[in-house]
């Protein structure tokens, strides 16, 4: 794959109409797309953004963004369902949205290195020890820790750290070099028990809630009994 064309916008955006917005050899469809990811971002913030045009992908990357949350990444994916994945780079701290071009050409898919199983278990494990995790609440953990490992797996590890109260945890997850919605998608359709994800990105910091316990706010009845007279 080699590269065609690259630009960069350094100016703010300032969304009025994708027609308008200087982005040359970029076809009109592939425009429209980005101008509602743009436009999708930038109602809270100023965006910078440049683009890599190769034949087969756009590489937009968007810049000069401090704070995402899931339901964020969540509207950019549904912007189109040529938007192949968003990725979050820590180190860069920047955001890129991987669109796929109209192509007739059939995709190859290659075989995926897995991570090490035995490795992964004993991670999680040890970490449900280590922080001494409820028993209502290790199976979660112990899913959320595996997965992690896999995503991280054969890079530099990632360092999961929790604050408690009762029965709720805060989650941080610091040191990852990237991480992309696909993976943020899996965490989120674990459970309804996962909420509030956001990304710090001056920060580097990936955070989420944990809260297992459903509080049952039933009154109960006196336990009534037949009088026989």
């Amino acid at each position: 794959m080699s590269l065609q064309i690259s630009e960069r916008n350094h100016a703010p955006v300032i969304l009025k109409n994708h027609e308008k917005m200087d982005m040359k050899n970029v076809e009109n469809e592939d425009k429209t797309i980005i101008y509602n990811i743009l436009h999708t971002l930038s109602r809270n913030q100023e965006i910078i953004f440049s683009y890599k045009i190769f034949p087969k992908y756009i590489f937009l990357t968007l810049s000069k963004l401090q704070n995402l949350n899931y339901d964020m990444l969540d509207k950019m994916y549904m912007v189109s369902e040529r938007i192949e994945n968003i990725t979050i780079n820590f180190r860069k701290k920047n955001v890129v949205v991987l669109i796929k071009k109209k192509s007739d050409t059939q995709v190859k898919i290659r075989k995926r290195d897995l991570c090490d199983k035995r490795m992964a278990e004993a991670s999680a494990s040890n970490f449900v020890y280590k922080n001494n995790i409820r028993n209502e609440d290790k199976r979660v953990f112990t899913a959320i820790v595996k997965h992690f490992f896999a995503w991280t797996w054969k890079s530099v590890a990632c360092h999961i750290d929790l604050e408690k109260e009762g029965d709720h945890y805060k989650v941080h997850v610091t040191s990852l070099m990237t991480i992309d919605y696909k993976k943020l998608r899996v965490l989120d359709q674990m459970g309804p028990w996962i909420h509030n994800m956001h990304i710090d990105l001056e920060s580097c910091v990936l955070a989420f809630e944990v809260s297992r316990t459903e509080t049952i706010n039933d009154v109960q009845q006196p336990n009534k009994k037949s009088k026989y007279n």
